[in-house]
Formats: structure tokens, sequence, C-alpha cells
């Protein structure tokens, strides 16, 4: 490949923001559940939305579970933070009355959450028009990107409850941290284990006591 003459020019992009009513409709919608649950896609890491996600769960009180590929979009000591898999998901999602997806498709795919949506409302965040109602009715949409998108809804969240967003739940930190210890306890066995060839979850374990997790 001659670069010289053939010089690689950055394409340029453009983003967009949502329709206005769209935000203050999915807005309304949210704030009214009463076990919404947040399901973060990878778009957040293609938005550059993390700290957008992390103001708007913290405004709206809702625990935030990702997709495999969004792992990470989210701080994972987070009070709010249910993970990936396993039982905190397992406890909140099938109980939830409200999914928000944002940055995620919710189309069927290897690393997807599966979820039966009969009584849930879908409210989907998604730069694509094409990605809304693949799998789920969706109840209400956003079309934009994730991060215009979500200040937009931080803003409408501070206009609809308040500059503080929601009360802090005290409670569902507490059963978030009740589940979450429930899993480390599944786990202890295996990430103690001094068995031969060594358990993955006791390297696991050793590295994230011998690395800086806030810089990893």
């Amino acid at each position: 490949y001659d670069e010289a003459k053939y010089p690689y020019e950055t394409v340029k992009g453009w983003k967009y923001p949502g329709d206005p009513r769209d935000v203050e409709v999915a807005v309304r919608a949210l704030l009214a559940a009463k076990k919404p649950i947040i399901y973060a896609g990878q778009g957040i890491f293609y938005g550059d939305a993390c700290d957008e996600l992390l103001e708007f769960a913290e405004l709206v009180q809702a625990p935030v579970m990702a997709s495999l590929l969004a792992k990470s979009v989210f701080p994972e000591n987070h009070p709010l933070y249910i993970g990936v898999r396993d039982i905190p998901v397992d406890h909140f999602l099938p109980t939830a009355d409200l999914v928000f997806g944002v940055g995620e498709s919710l189309a069927p795919g290897d690393f997807k959450h599966y979820f039966d949506g009969a009584g849930k409302v879908i409210v989907q965040v998604d730069i694509d028009e094409r990605d809304i109602n693949t799998r789920y009715q969706v109840d209400h949409a956003v079309i934009g990107d994730a991060k215009l998108v979500l200040r937009q809804m931080i803003d409408e969240v501070k206009r609809q409850a308040g500059s503080g967003g929601r009360p802090e739940n005290e409670a569902l930190m507490k059963e978030i941290k009740g589940v979450q210890d429930e899993k480390h306890e599944k786990y202890k066995a295996a990430i103690e284990s001094n068995t031969k060839p060594i358990n993955p979850y006791r390297v696991y374990c050793d590295l994230m006591e011998a690395i800086d997790m806030k810089n990893s």
C-alpha cells in the first residue's frame, strides 16, 4: 500500500440527538416505573457515553446491566451495577417492569440478554432505526447518538424530577449488594482453590488483587 500515492483521510461522521418529544415521553415512562433496569450495549463505547450513562443511572436510581460486548461501560464496583451474567442479572431482569436499552440493538445474538417482554415496558435508545422492534415490541424509541441522547435525558430527568433526580434508593443498593454477595459466595471455593492444574477463577482473583483495578 503506497501511503504517498493513496493518503488516508479520516472520514467525517455526523451525530444527531433524539427528538425532544420522544425523550420527554421515554423519561416519563422510566420515572413512572417501579422496577426499571438499564440495559447498556456496546453503542455506549462507540458513542463515548460512559460518563453520561453513569450520571443518568445515578439520577434515575436504576440497576445497570451490560451486554457481554459492553462489559466495563459502567464501573463494576458501583452499587447500582449488576453485571453481565449470573445471579444478579437473573434476580433483577425477570421482575423488571421497564427495560431501558441504550446503545443496544436488542436484536438476537450470542452476547445478548434474553427476557420475556410480556408485562415489560421497553424503551430503546439507538442510533439506527432499523434496530427498533427486531426482537421485542418497543413501546418508546429515541433515535440518536447515545451520548447526545443520554445528555438530553439527563436534562429531562432534572426537569421532571428535580435537579437531584430520584432520591438515593438505599433499599435497592442493599438488595444489589445482597445478590452480589451471593454470587461471590457461589464462586468462593473456586477462587480460593489450590488444585492443580490451577482453576481459572483463582487466576482471575489473584490478578484482581495484583493490579490497580481503577486503571486497568
